[in-house]
């Protein structure tokens, strides 16, 4: 079974290229699957390197590049479909909304080959060119063999939208679950970090009112924020005026080090899907404070494993905070809760085993 990857190549890897990259591998792991990675590269962004590409090639993942100049190429197309019957692949997976668009007319909606697509979300934000393009990744998606679902959210959102029940997919992302949780010492500093594109729906002005009303209320409490992104500049400077000398901004951070560093991940968001920060910080046993929104009450259980509160409600948020930062046997049981979650309803051999059932019944095996 020859399984194709087509998505485009920004350079970056943020949670949806992550999460591709790792199911890319967990299926060239599985006897009988062979893997293989198309990525279409915009010439116009003038790309150096590419950690997407790099992280595929360490692998020993096949990749090809695809190169375009501009939006949509009616070249790519033919390019790719091309490519699919020369390299006999039998199922094409679509990651993102020009793959979405390309992949799906190449593969003739599936008359060429069965074409997947996993939808990671859009933003839902009022700008036009966005709620157009959406619009069109929904035209694509409803002609799909199949499509896969992160979260309950997406699931009926792409109902709602007219993709058929029988076309989608609910396959929550995998992740390996530790085998022991180290307990954390909520000493100071108690550190609360918040990891991603440092861009507008990830709402980092939140996360900043949070550092505020804490000051405000003298709780101890350290800031770290990790990522980069169009709003980096943006985000230094307000935290220069109100003067949060305990907000650290990191740029791009590992992982590893990242939730070692932290006792609570914050998530502001205004949407979200299924985050891949989330999975990691339950592997890595940090309790979650999140806003609830989209994909997130998946993952996070208010009192259980972390706490959900409403968007845009800063104060809540704080007091959240305030609690586990006082409660060395609440934050540690949190953590525990956490990587239970994981193991049990996150596992990696679950979501290989899902994905290979639906292509296996796209192709008749």
């Amino acid at each position: 079974m020859h399984i194709a990857f087509f998505m485009q190549d920004t350079g970056t890897m943020y949670g949806a290229e992550r999460a591709t990259l790792d199911l890319a591998l967990a299926l060239q792991g599985r006897e009988g699957v062979r893997v293989k990675v198309f990525l279409i590269e915009e010439t116009r962004l003038n790309l150096a390197r590419s950690d997407l590409r790099e992280a595929f090639e360490a692998r020993d993942i096949p990749v090809e590049s695809m190169p375009v100049r501009h939006a949509f190429s009616w070249k790519l197309i033919h390019v790719l479909r091309a490519a699919l019957r020369r390299d006999a692949v039998d199922v094409l997976h679509t990651v993102g909304y020009k793959a979405d668009l390309h992949g799906g007319i190449a593969a003739r909606l599936g008359k060429v080959v069965p074409v997947v697509g996993t939808v990671h979300g859009w933003l839902f934000r009022r700008d036009f060119k966005e709620r157009c393009y959406a619009r069109i990744n929904l035209w694509a998606l409803r002609r799909f063999s199949r499509v896969v679902v992160l979260s309950r959210y997406y699931e009926r959102y792409m109902k709602d939208q007219g993709v058929p029940s029988r076309v989608l997919m609910h396959i929550p992302s995998g992740y390996p679950a530790p085998s022991a949780v180290e307990p954390k010492a909520s000493s100071e500093p108690f550190t609360v970090g918040m990891m991603g594109r440092l861009s507008g729906e990830k709402n980092h002005a939140m996360f900043l009112q949070v550092a505020k009303e804490l000051r405000r209320r003298r709780v101890p409490v350290r800031f770290v924020i990790a990522g980069d992104g169009p709003d980096r500049d943006r985000i230094r400077k307000h935290v220069e005026a109100e003067k949060l000398a305990a907000v650290e901004m990191r740029g791009y951070m590992p992982m590893p080090d990242f939730f070692q560093e932290i006792h609570v991940l914050a998530m502001c968001s205004h949407m979200e899907n299924l985050p891949y920060s989330l999975l990691e910080a339950m592997a890595f046993g940090v309790p979650v404070v999140a806003t609830r929104v989209g994909g997130i009450p998946d993952l996070v259980e208010d009192g259980v494993n972390g706490y959900l509160v409403e968007p845009n409600d800063a104060s809540g948020m704080a007091d959240r905070i305030r609690e586990l930062s006082a409660d060395d046997r609440l934050l540690n049981r949190m953590a525990q809760a956490g990587a239970e979650k994981l193991g049990r309803e996150f596992s990696v051999e679950r979501h290989l085993d899902d994905h290979v059932r639906m292509y296996q019944e796209l192709i008749g095996e």
